[in-house]
């Protein structure tokens, strides 16, 4: 989409591609596009024949990334993507972050770290929305809901359930489940964990549940993973490091290793090992 001004002069553009619409030939000529791709096929566990969209270029001729009127009317070649048939993911490329990092809270958009990349001496990030399992009307409201419409700042969300799932890859879902340990005693900090979102949790809560219900239903299966993990040697071990790092803490870990008479060293491995195999347990579950 092109922004002109009066004259006919260039004042801005955006460029999107659908990534599911092109070739693997094509991909592999934008090695950007490639790349989320692959994350693509990373998160959905399947190479995806729904739409999947990457906003790969958006520029003002005056402000480069900077938001002006320009960049206010390429956005709306975005709104008619939330209503495609089995609209996926849509990935957003972007240098100015701090310009836009609210806009992509309220659009519930996570940074793909794995995406990071440089060109001509500037930083950019890409961001994902995960649209799985909700429709334009559904994405509205709840843009709608986070925002304040009075001064345009973020808003309280409503203690009702968020219907959109995280687009999380298996590195990125294994850095989710070692926050949610850390947090598991702050209910406050669970409820802000994408896992609360997942697959799993969604087929244990009610959809209307509030986001307190949600962060006690992280808790308890975390906690039900954990307690599972005993029934041979090697399993009571992880149960005893897991159980005394976060279910029961009792301090800093080399103060709980000590208590359990075992080396720090020792404790770590452990605590390691249990908390892959807790979160190779609840990817299985998440991605079937």
């Amino acid at each position: 989409m092109v922004a002109r001004r009066d004259d006919g002069q260039l004042a801005g553009f955006t460029a999107m591609i659908r990534l599911d619409l092109a070739s693997e030939a094509e991909r592999r000529l934008d090695p950007l596009a490639h790349a989320a791709w692959e994350h693509t096929i990373e998160t959905m566990r399947a190479d995806p024949r729904a739409p999947v969209v990457y906003c790969r270029w958006f520029m003002s001729s005056d402000h480069h990334q900077g938001p002006d009127p320009a960049m206010a009317l390429c956005s709306q070649a975005v709104g008619p993507l939330f209503f495609l048939p089995d609209f996926q993911l849509l990935y957003v490329r972007m240098h100015d972050w701090q310009s836009w990092s609210e806009t992509a809270r309220l659009c519930a958009a996570e940074q793909v770290p794995a995406l990071a990349h440089e060109s001509a001496g500037k930083a950019f990030l890409v961001t994902v929305q995960d649209q799985r399992g909700l429709s334009g009307t559904q994405w509205m409201a709840r843009f709608s809901e986070r925002t304040a419409v009075a001064d345009w700042r973020l808003a309280e969300p409503a203690p009702t359930v968020d219907a959109s799932l995280s687009a999380l890859s298996r590195e990125e879902f294994q850095a989710r489940v070692r926050d949610a340990l850390r947090a598991l005693h702050d209910p406050l900090i669970l409820a802000r964990n994408p896992l609360v979102h997942c697959q799993t949790i969604q087929r244990r809560v009610d959809p209307q549940t509030s986001a307190e219900a949600r962060s006690a239903a992280l808790r308890e299966l975390l906690c039900a993973r954990i307690e599972a993990l005993s029934g041979s040697p090697r399993g009571d071990a992880w149960r005893r490091v897991m159980t005394a790092a976060y279910v029961d803490p009792n301090g800093k870990h080399e103060v709980v290793a000590r208590e359990l008479s075992m080396s720090y060293s020792t404790f770590r491995r452990l605590l390691g090992a249990a908390t892959e195999h807790v979160t190779e347990e609840l990817w299985k579950s998440e991605v079937g």
